[in-house]
């Protein structure tokens, strides 16, 4: 598997991309549904939905991240995602 400048590796990374373009189409749908006046049932299975989604991209983004830092060794730069992690919304 090779890796990209960033050290990540490829095929992680596309897994995110394709992920993140069926939430892209996700989204639509729920504008879609939203423009449309759907029933309120179908909007709120789409935005649990597209939630999953994105929890899921996200989840797999930090998976890469962290393995990326302690495979090279990088404290510094795993310091600054437990900064980033442990800030409030």
């Amino acid at each position: 598997m090779t890796n990209t400048p960033g050290g990540y590796k490829m095929r992680p990374m596309k897994d995110i991309q394709n992920r993140l373009k069926r939430l892209e189409g996700q989204i639509r749908g729920l504008q879609k549904l939203l423009e449309t006046s759907q029933d309120c049932e179908k909007i709120i299975t789409q935005f649990q939905a597209a939630q999953g989604a994105f929890d899921t991209c996200f989840a797999t983004m930090l998976h890469e991240n962290l393995q990326t830092c302690l495979r090279t060794k990088e404290s510094e730069k795993l310091e600054k995602i437990l900064k980033v992690l442990a800030q409030k919304r």
